[in-house]
């Protein structure tokens, strides 16, 4: 279960609800970590790049995006699915659709492998 002492880092895996959706859970890995400088670019139709403390990172990217340029607030989290490569109008949308998630939105960090292949 989640709580308030779990270490949070990038790449973590959680299970979280998503902003605007109450009742809903989705799974995604965090990407960008409160204090961080997040800068969203749009490169084209669709495309966007996100970059969050030098690390960047080309994907697609709505044309009306949640995400926007600046710091990460305290208790927030840039959180992309896990086929972050592929539209975000799939099944598992992410910060890119509805913006950061709030620390009070996490339901569980995940702790073992979602690799079916991996022992």
């Amino acid at each position: 279960d989640y709580d308030d002492e779990v270490t949070l880092g990038i790449g973590s895996v959680l299970l979280f609800e998503p902003p605007g959706h109450p009742g809903r859970d989705a799974f995604g890995v965090v990407a960008g970590l409160p204090g961080e400088m997040l800068i969203v670019t749009q490169t084209g139709k669709g495309r966007g790049r996100i970059e969050v403390d030098g690390r960047k990172e080309l994907l697609p990217l709505p044309e009306n995006t949640a995400l926007k340029s600046g710091v990460i607030p305290e208790d927030h989290y840039l959180i992309l699915s896990g086929d972050r490569l592929h539209s975000t109008e799939s099944m598992a949308p992410d910060s890119r659709v509805f913006g950061l998630v709030p620390r009070a939105s996490l339901r569980a960090k995940i702790i073992t492998s979602l690799n079916p292949f991996g022992r």
